[in-house]
């Protein structure tokens, strides 16, 4: 855990207020529906304070998931990084460099300042209003970064290398299948629409919309 911690793996929490959360999975207009719909069941209906938040337990579940995934990477990666001789230790750059690209892959984006923290952690909730996923954009963009594929150490380089050809691979065989069954496939960089499957008039984005 200490690892996991001085390094800046990713991990959220639960706040009483879905839009004050650090990471959301859904718009907070479901969590502020919901909390109307309870306080009339109070107001209204006997033992109306038992109704349940579903919303809160699908963002539950999310926050339970995306901290299970980077958690079974980190300790994969930290295993396999000890076993080429990198070093492991607590606050290491080998584990900054795993802990980011980790991040970076599962839409956990981050703003380091000068001293290595991440600044966006009091500011996301306000951006979410805005924006929606604020972490989620800032990794696309992070994935799109040739240093995370060509600096750092070689534990975090391959990481990030494999899962982009593995990306690659699974959409050349998806486009190459579509394009076998008849579908279109819009190979012009210029277009709106490049690397979209057209059939029968509609559009499919086979990465949904992550680069």
């Amino acid at each position: 855990y200490q690892e996991m911690k001085s390094s800046g793996l990713g991990m959220t929490g639960l706040t009483n207020v879905l839009q004050k959360n650090d990471e959301i999975f859904h718009s907070n207009y479901l969590e502020k529906a919901n909390q109307m719909f309870k306080e009339a069941m109070i107001k209204y209906v006997p033992g109306g304070k038992w109704t349940p938040n579903a919303v809160r337990s699908f963002d539950r579940a999310f926050v339970g998931y995306v901290n299970n995934v980077r958690t079974s990477l980190f300790l994969n990666l930290y295993q396999a990084a000890k076993l080429s001789g990198e070093d492991v230790s607590v606050g290491s750059q080998a584990l900054q460099d795993i802990a980011k690209r980790i991040n970076i892959l599962t839409g956990y984006g981050t703003v380091r300042n000068k001293d290595g923290n991440d600044s966006l952690g009091k500011y996301t909730p306000v951006l979410n209003v805005i924006f929606w996923a604020t972490r989620k954009l800032i990794s696309d963009f992070e994935k799109l970064n040739p240093l995370m594929y060509t600096t750092g150490s070689k534990t975090a380089r391959n990481f990030m290398l494999k899962r982009l050809l593995g990306s690659v691979m699974v959409y050349g065989a998806i486009t190459g299948a579509a394009e076998l069954m008849g579908a279109e496939i819009d190979y012009d960089p210029g277009s709106t629409t490049v690397g979209m499957i057209k059939n029968n008039g509609t559009r499919y984005e086979p990465p949904g919309g992550i680069p």
